[in-house]
């Protein structure tokens, strides 16, 4: 049998969550949209650096970004709530996790959400 967490947010609090959740999302394709526009564009022979300047900027944009919108939603939740969160979630809910992935924290060099 496989055990459900439920949350249980109020009202208020789900719909807040929510509007966080869209605004993020379209904070986030505003930032990604450019590079994956630009990457699709590469030419067959292209410079890796700046590929990669550019994903890395991204990233850390996205980051910036998300330590904004992760503790706001943390905000709204109970201590109880966010210790019912799976581990992969409540990470991105917290700053000190979040400046732990940026690029070149993560195992030294080119780390960050796509490894290294």
């Amino acid at each position: 049998m496989r055990s459900e967490t439920h949350l249980h947010p109020r009202a208020e609090v789900a719909d807040s969550i929510a509007i966080l959740n869209k605004t993020y999302g379209k904070v986030i394709d505003s930032i990604w949209t450019p590079v994956a526009k630009f990457l699709a564009a590469l030419p067959e022979k292209y410079d890796l650096g700046d590929a990669y300047e550019r994903v890395r900027t991204a990233e850390n944009k996205s980051l910036d970004q998300m330590a904004i919108y992760g503790p706001a939603a943390k905000q709204l939740l109970t201590s109880e709530q966010v210790r019912k969160l799976p581990p992969f979630i409540a990470l991105f809910l917290d700053n000190r996790a979040i400046r732990q992935v940026r690029p070149g924290r993560a195992g030294g060099g080119r780390g960050g959400f796509f490894g290294g």
